[in-house]
């Protein structure tokens, strides 16, 4: 499953509670939640009605469950959650005798979902019995278990449909079920629905019949047995009028009439990517069909049902020249991710919840190296190690993390580790695996392992074994234990930060490992002793292969350092460990060699070192400093290199680096931030020099994506560098009397033009329709009809979309804002669109404007949908240093909203929680301060505690501030910051126009070929 966000609130009490026990305890109480082994599920026979018309969102069912006795016992115990059983109708059969047993009782457990059948025999060991349920329920609205969506057509007339999310517990909100990942079944599936309707389940339809006079003329389609035991998270039902597009005899899209054609980029990818993961598992799909369905509303990025995958429509939709590169990226990646689990979740399920990451960890890794062999122009590999290495170790950097293999009993302990830890560490982890026993091994490894464990259910130990096995069996004898090793990455939380410390006199290396915190931990409870071990990779000056990631020592788990041997370095050569970031741990060498690398950088032959092992140096600098293991001036003194670099992928997590010290050094002495501000101007010179405004035919996928987080940062800073994008004056010039020709269009960045008077012709999407002046412009694109949507930009212009826009609106007005809100209701057909203006409507620096922006997300009929709600306040409190102080302003003035809209004081906490991460000044910390004591009331003990206890993010901001801000400024303030000084230099518009003039230029220049082409 493509991962959701747990509220961080809910999370860190959900997994603190969890980790503030024994082993012991934790074992106790995973059992308690744990069905009885006596009875085991055999096969499933559903049948289930959704009612979707007259507003009757109810659903009967039926189910009849093959049953095995293991044990002798009297009890059957099942799942069943927010269904309504008819008691009167249950039986259960001896299918050896056909006699129904007599069942002498029905008990509910509610806190742990248990349904009991005490009956008034014992059950024979070895014997099949059958149990049958009738049963009622509603469709729900939470996107959980068998609930409802909705969308709307052109016509505005609202169409409904029935669909299902069980990961990972919510099987039995569907049908009473041994709902548990290792109780796999085969299952066949009967669905209703009305005519004008069709059903989707995990296997084709193999008959229909009906009309059945007898249930208002429904008819039923009956799908074919499933082949292979499926556990009950990976069932799926859809129910819809959606139109499907065929690519294959028997891969089908599916999705809303009006976005057939925005299916046809996944169309075109899914089968490639499905053919890479058989050649790569040499196991070929094992289901006759594969359907993938774009569903209004969905919880998840996407849910990996066994033939048939369900995806939120951002996830799986593209419109070209509407769509960004970033977007086009994202779903050929969730494809790939979802389609991998066929094999690692599917195939291969875990025993328990408490290795999820046997699932999510390498659905992750397939995710990106999949997509590499069918996308091979886009540096996959290497984007990898920024997206998911670096953000991985940022997550697991504090006491608060867990281990990949982590005790879970409860559903919401369960949802809670669907995290980084157990997708982008466990793939991290998995990577290093590959790289220790070498690529070849580990794939022939994973064969072996899909074999041995294959339509069964695996933990850990399984996977080791296999890969063990297969090590021997290609290399010869592990002189090592591979279990061991890995069990020291899989079972502690935390990673280490690697020390190497030279000797210069005689070219030794020592290395040393401890725990890196990015808080070392003061008077903390925690007494483990973390030690890992250690692959070593390395490479010289000299040397200079980052080529091979051979392990070439190891520092192993009972040793904190230890002198490399056959190691001897020129002592003027610099030494870099972790030979493209393979291994999953940060490293610190000595100042000398800090000096040396910074030295190396800041020359011309900088771009010899690799970009993976540039973009690892940057990122391990900006976070020793941010734990305290060195001083920001180390920092700074290698990363003024960045001022030479161009890179996509060293860029990438510099910029990460350098947003959380922007952040906090908002909250500096107006000069300082002026300085800083000027100093990361001219660190982005270069970069933006190369890769220009303007795409160039020659560029490829990651120069696009390398050009919109270059000129983001750009127009983030202000003006210096949003004017050195204006295109040659003679063009400005004209682009400016084109506007005032046009009586000042609102919004030229969109493409589209507002205000025109009376009786002209508004040429938007797809062909001439009029729009009458004073009327909204959202309506008449409603009415474009669906085939006519087509590309209102080229590529490139859509690709810098997000920059336009945010910059448009943070130095514009109501005007502009509304041009966008009306752009974002017109696009209800597009997703994509729809999910970007919403991370963008936050630009505004109108706080009025801002606080109709949240006011809408806490309406029903905004058309902002709950999947999406937390984007908008991110994008306020995001955005520039005065949303902080807009959200904080808001919450004080509409947390009962806030609290009524969710229904729960909890959203209350997270909005305090998350601004508690962005404040920077004492006067914010101290009005969250106030807010809470002035509402204890209002918000109920158990919430102050927590809400206090979040504010401890804001007390960190501060003491970075005093610790670090005047340091940053000083070093800035002695080095050479001529190129772009603060409030000016660096190059300008003509000096006639005013700064609102020359960014209108700015915005005109970049869209100019929207206007008028359409």
């Amino acid at each position: 499953m493509e991962s959701y966000q747990i509220p961080l609130v809910l999370l860190l009490t959900i997994l603190s509670a969890n980790a503030q026990t024994s082993s012991d305890e934790n074992l106790a109480v995973v059992n308690d939640y744990l069905l009885p082994t006596s009875v085991v599920p055999i096969h499933y026979d559903i049948k289930l009605i959704p009612y979707l018309d007259d507003d009757n969102f109810t659903f009967d069912g039926e189910v009849n469950i093959k049953v095995r006795a293991d044990e002798v016992t009297d009890v059957i115990t099942l799942h069943q959650n927010d269904t309504i059983i008819e008691e009167s109708s249950v039986t259960v059969t001896d299918l050896m005798t056909n006699i129904n047993l007599i069942i002498v009782n029905q008990t509910y457990e509610a806190l742990y979902h248990f349904y009991r059948l005490h009956l008034e025999e014992n059950l024979q060991v070895g014997r099949e019995y059958e149990i049958n349920i009738k049963y009622k329920g509603y469709l729900r609205d939470d996107m959980q278990g068998l609930f409802k969506s909705s969308y709307t057509t052109s016509d505005g007339e609202t169409r409904w449909l029935a669909a299902t999310h069980f990961q990972p517990c919510r099987a039995r909100r569907a049908f009473p079920s041994f709902d548990e990942p290792a109780l796999k079944a085969t299952f066949t599936v009967s669905i209703a629905r009305t005519a004008n309707r069709h059903a989707l389940s995990n296997m084709p339809v193999v008959n229909m019949t009906g009309p059945d006079p007898d249930n208002g003329g429904y008819i039923w389609d009956h799908f074919k047995e499933t082949p292979m035991p499926l556990s009950t998270y990976l069932m799926a039902f859809i129910v819809s009028d959606f139109t499907n597009l065929t690519t294959d005899n028997y891969l089908s899209l599916w999705q809303r009439q009006e976005a057939i054609s925005q299916a046809e980029y996944s169309a075109s990818i899914s089968l490639p990517l499905l053919r890479a993961l058989e050649d790569y598992t040499d196991l070929h799909f094992f289901l006759p069909k594969m359907d993938e369905v774009a569903v209004p509303d969905y919880q998840s990025g996407a849910t990996e049902q066994w033939g048939l995958v369900t995806y939120r429509e951002r996830n799986i939709l593209f419109v070209e020249g509407v769509s960004t590169s970033s977007h086009k990226q994202s779903i050929a990646a969730v494809i790939a991710h979802e389609f991998s689990h066929m094999w690692f979740g599917n195939l291969v399920s875990p025993k328990w919840w408490d290795v999820l990451w046997l699932n999510e960890g390498f659905a992750r890794y397939f995710q990106y190296f999949t997509l590499a062999e069918v996308e091979k122009d886009w540096r996959i590999e290497e984007q990898f190690v920024t997206a998911q290495v670096h953000t991985s170790l940022s997550v697991d950097s504090v006491n608060t993390s867990h281990p990949m293999t982590v005790d879970v009993a409860s559903p919401e302990q369960i949802s809670a580790i669907f995290d980084t830890i157990s997708y982008g560490k466990a793939a991290s982890v998995i990577r290093m695996m590959e790289h220790i026993i070498t690529p070849a091994v580990f794939q022939q490894g994973l064969h072996r392992y899909l074999i041995n464990v294959g339509n069964s259910s695996a933990d850990a130990n399984d996977l080791f074994t296999a890969l063990d096995e297969q090590f021997t069996e290609d290399v010869g004898p592990n002189i090592l234990d591979f279990q061991t090793i890995m069990e020291t990455w899989t079972l502690q939380m935390g990673y280490p930060v690697l020390g190497v410390i030279r000797d210069y006199d005689s070219g030794a290396v020592t290395v040393t490992q401890e725990r890196f915190l990015i808080r070392p931990s003061t008077g903390g409870t925690d007494t483990h002793d973390y030690k890992w071990w250690i692959p070593l990779t390395y490479t010289t000056k000299s040397e200079m292969d980052f080529i091979s990631t051979e392990t070439r020592a190891w520092l192993n788990a009972t040793d904190t350092r230890a002198t490399l041997t056959g190691l001897n370095v020129d002592p003027a050569d610099w030494v870099v460990f972790n030979i493209q970031e393979t291994g999953f741990y940060r490293v610190n060498y000595d100042l000398t060699n800090w000096g040396l690398l910074a030295e190396y950088l800041d020359s011309g032959d900088y771009s010899k070192m690799i970009p993976v092992n540039r973009a690892q140096i940057v990122d391990d600098l900006f976070n020793l400093a941010r734990g305290g293991y060195l001083n920001y001036t180390v920092v700074l003194d290698l990363v003024k290199y960045l001022q030479r670099e161009v890179d996509y992928i060293p860029w990438n997590a510099a910029l990460t680096g350098l947003t959380y010290v922007e952040k906090r050094m908002r909250g500096a002495d107006e000069y300082d931030y002026a300085v800083f501000k000027s100093f990361l101007l001219k660190l982005l010179s270069t970069a933006y020099s190369v890769l220009g405004l303007e795409e160039a035919p020659s560029d490829d996928h990651v120069t696009k994506l390398n050009r919109n987080q270059i000129l983001t940062w750009v127009c983030k800073l202000e003006e210096p560098n949003c004017k050195v994008l204006l295109s040659p004056a003679g063009r400005s010039g004209r682009l400016v009397g084109m506007v005032l020709r046009l009586n000042l269009c609102k919004v030229a960045c969109v493409g589209v033009e507002i205000g025109i008077p009376l009786n002209t012709t508004h040429k938007a999407i797809g062909g001439a329709y009029p729009v009458p002046a004073g009327e909204s412009l959202s309506r008449h694109l409603q009415e474009v009809p669906a085939g006519k949507l087509k590309a209102n930009a080229s590529g490139n212009r859509a690709d810098l979309k997000s920059v336009v826009y945010c910059t448009a609106l943070r130095h514009g007005g109501e005007q502009e804002w509304n041009f966008l809100w009306d752009r974002f209701l017109a696009y209800s057909n597009v997703s994509t669109e729809q999910t970007l203006i919403l991370g963008i409507l936050g630009c505004t620096s109108d706080e009025t404007l801002a606080h109709r922006y949240m006011n809408l997300s806490l309406s029903k009929t905004s058309g902002i949908r709950t999947q999406d709600l937390s984007l908008v306040f991110s994008s306020v409190y995001n955005s520039h240093e005065i949303g902080v102080d807009f959200a904080i302003n808001f919450l004080t003035s509409h947390h009962q909203l806030i609290k009524e809209f969710h229904n729960s004081v909890d959203a209350v906490v997270s909005f305090i929680s998350s601004l508690s991460g962005v404040v920077t000044k004492s006067e914010q910390a101290d009005k969250l301060k106030q807010f809470i004591e002035d509402n204890q009331d209002a918000l109920g003990s158990s919430a102050v505690t927590s809400a206090t206890n979040t504010l401890v993010s804001a007390e960190r901001n501060l003491a970075w501030l005093d610790a670090h801000a005047q340091t940053i400024a000083a070093w800035i303030n002695a080095t050479d910051t001529t190129t772009v000084a603060p409030g000016g230099g660096g190059g300008g518009a003509p000096s006639s126009y005013s700064s609102t003039t020359v960014l209108l230029m700015l915005l005109l220049s970049t869209v100019s070929c929207w206007i008028g082409r359409f």
